[in-house]
């Protein structure tokens, strides 16, 4: 991991048996529609031992985008749920509050956009 950073509970480097697998199972998880479908990523971390892995994404509007993979194939654009970050040091200092934001929280205005909604 990025010795400066200082990541999420649980977050870890990938394990050599996910190192270029988790990239084919988010493309075979995304349909038409969802907004990783068909775009270029790499894996960066995982958060053991659970389904969550941040990808960093190529030729999109955010650089990182956390996701939580449904290990199936889906039809419905909603899922794999997703997360978008700016940076790194962005996700390493939010990626607990998206854990726990909702419509009613005070600052899901300023936050929104970080997630997903179609």
């Amino acid at each position: 991991m990025t010795n400066s950073l200082n990541f999420p509970r649980k977050w870890s480097d990938l394990r050599p048996e996910d190192i270029g697998n988790l990239e084919k199972e988010l493309a075979r998880e995304t349909c038409s529609g969802h907004p990783l479908h068909q775009v270029r990523v790499k894996a960066l971390y995982r958060r053991y031992p659970l389904d969550d892995v941040l990808f960093e994404v190529f030729d999109l509007d955010y650089p990182y985008y956390c996701v939580h993979l449904t290990w199936r194939a889906e039809s419905d654009p909603n899922w794999p749920d997703i997360t978008r970050f700016r940076s790194l040091e962005d996700f390493c200092t939010n990626y607990q509050m998206t854990l726990e934001i909702d419509d009613e929280d005070p600052r899901w205005q300023a936050e929104k956009w970080r997630f997903y909604k179609p």
